[in-house]
């Protein structure tokens, strides 16, 4: 995910002067750090990711988590619920995030897409921080602002 980023970062042209990220977001931002991808002057970490589940539920989470990542089937179930726009401003709302209309409907139609809930779930855990973390359902996102050319 961080190597995707940085050749979209690349392909716009882009350098965050600062980032923040939440949840899988920041832990992303903090490997595009490590790896030189990114220098801003400050990251920022919302309720960060960056640390997996411990004890009996990393037992129990992380092989479903990974059964579910690896299956075409969940990412095609999770994509035909999220076309239903109630259940995605719930889930919003559920998170913690604020959107507005555009945001939402932006948000919708990516998660309504099977291809990018497949690809975050799949990614997902492989941030290199050595931890295994469950795959959310939905698409994670980098918040990068303050950019400059």
């Amino acid at each position: 995910m961080a190597l995707a980023l940085n050749q979209l970062m690349k392909a716009l042209d882009v350098k965050p002067a600062l980032a923040a990220g939440h949840s899988a977001g920041a832990a992303i931002l903090a490997r595009m750090s490590l790896d030189g991808y990114i220098a801003p002057a400050a990251l920022m970490s919302l309720n960060g990711a960056l640390l997996g589940l411990r004890g009996l539920p990393r037992h129990i989470f992380s092989p479903i988590a990974k059964v579910m990542a690896s299956c075409p089937a969940v990412s095609y179930l999770f994509a035909w619920r999220a076309a239903d726009p109630a259940l995605v401003k719930r889930m919003l709302r559920d998170t913690g995030s604020t959107l507005d209309a555009k945001g939402i409907e932006l948000y919708s139609r990516l998660a309504a897409k099977p291809g990018p809930c497949r690809r975050s779930a799949r990614d997902d855990g492989k941030l290199g921080f050595g931890t295994t973390r469950t795959p959310a359902a939905a698409p994670q996102a980098a918040i990068v602002f303050g950019c400059h050319r």
